[in-house]
């Protein structure tokens, strides 16, 4: 809500206030109510109750960077190498298990 409205509908309701009066009642003061309050209406609604922006070119643009970025400890493998590191780990532990007479 913009300022000047927020001004308004705190004067409609309390008349004879002062500019301090009309500071304070119009500040956004966070308790352990107004928390309460978002947290329940967050469990209700299975959702966020407000809107959650950012400049979404600049952090979109960074996030794909970092996601697409090579990490310097990543070693760079193929498919087939990775696969074929499924089998061998697969093939020992049958093995083992065999060994143990759990097959």
């Amino acid at each position: 809500m913009e300022t000047a409205r927020e001004i308004l509908q705190f004067l409609h309701y309390h008349p004879s206030s002062s500019r301090e009066d009309i500071r304070a009642g119009i500040a956004f003061q966070e308790s352990d109510a107004t928390l309460k309050r978002l947290i329940g209406a967050g469990v209700r609604t299975r959702s966020i109750p407000f809107t959650i922006s950012a400049e979404e070119d600049q952090t979109r643009k960074r996030a794909l960077e970092a996601f697409y970025a090579p990490h310097p400890e990543t070693p760079e493998m193929t498919l087939e190498e990775i696969n074929e590191e499924i089998r061998a780990a697969r093939r020992e532990r049958k093995e083992r298990l065999a060994k143990e007479g759990k097959i």
